[in-house]
């Protein structure tokens, strides 16, 4: 039996925490289909180096760089 509602997930630290790491995720993914798309196959070393980053705003800074470098060797982490 419950005794009231649980909360919004949007509204608990652990549910806020879950949605980053799922944003995050995401923007993962588009980074390396970009990549992809733009210099076919990518070396497991780049795909690995890219998968475990954790910051947003890294993500977003090299998603960025993606239009103006001519190779995934020039990516600036």
């Amino acid at each position: 039996m419950m005794i009231g509602a649980l909360p919004d997930l949007r509204e608990t630290k652990s549910g806020i925490e879950l949605i980053q790491i799922g944003r995050t995720e995401g923007k993962i993914k588009d980074l390396l289909m970009l990549l992809e798309s733009k210099f076919g196959s990518l070396e497991s070393k780049l795909r690995e180096q890219i998968s475990q980053l954790q910051s947003s705003d890294e993500i977003n800074r090299l998603l960025l760089q993606v239009i103006s470098v001519g190779s995934p060797d020039q990516l600036v982490f």
